[in-house]
């Protein structure tokens, strides 16, 4: 297990070197299951420069990225392992600069994942765009609270959750964003037929008056 925060004194003397020697040794360790770098453990250079050694895992379960301040340029480097991680259940992004671009990036990233839980709350996902044919079919919880989602994150969530038979989905999360009446009736009309989705955070949305 790695679980550490950035006010850990050892990253503040890491090298970009330091940092590429480890991703090569998480590539190479197969017992490793939780890689948790938090709270301005990484910046986009330091991604850089652990993505060159960090390839594949065949061990890891659960990362978390949270609150480091990344781009979606950092997070494009982290494209390559997730693609190449044979069990992610749990995958916690949430606190970064995550834009839609990088969004609709990491989905597709993720589409042959058997990924169950995905934590993305605090970027700016406004115009991000889902493909269905390539949304994580195991995925039961999709968190993407404040966010900045409006209604036409609404629509996109909506082709999701008109077909969400075909999908895992059981958990959405959508507070703190800025859902309207016009999203919440796109959402309302995409679930018409959905039975399997069981829980909706609709909480903190200012736009929404309908009752």
């Amino acid at each position: 297990e790695v679980d550490a925060g950035g006010s850990n004194d050892l990253f503040r003397v890491m090298s970009g070197k330091d940092w590429e020697q480890l991703g090569w040794g998480i590539t190479k360790n197969n017992f490793l299951e939780t890689l948790f770098l938090y709270e301005g453990a990484l910046d986009d250079q330091r991604m850089i420069s652990f993505s060159r050694g960090l390839m594949r895992s065949d061990s890891i379960r659960r990362i978390s990225v949270c609150s480091n301040g990344l781009s979606d340029s950092g997070f494009s480097m982290l494209v390559p392992f997730l693609q190449n991680i044979s069990h992610l259940t749990l995958l916690n992004i949430s606190g970064n600069n995550i834009t839609s671009e990088g969004f609709s990036s990491l989905l597709m990233a993720l589409s042959d994942s058997p990924i169950k839980e995905l934590y993305c709350g605090g970027g700016d996902l406004q115009d991000f765009d889902i493909y269905v044919d390539e949304f994580p079919k195991d995925m039961s919880v999709l968190n993407l609270q404040e966010n900045n989602i409006n209604a036409d994150g609404c629509r996109e969530l909506g082709k999701l959750l008109q077909q969400g038979n075909n999908f895992a989905l059981r958990e959405l999360y959508l507070d703190n964003n800025n859902i309207d009446d016009e999203g919440l009736g796109i959402l309302a009309g995409a679930l018409e037929n959905n039975t399997s989705l069981e829980y909706l955070n609709l909480q903190n949305n200012g736009g929404i008056t309908m009752t």
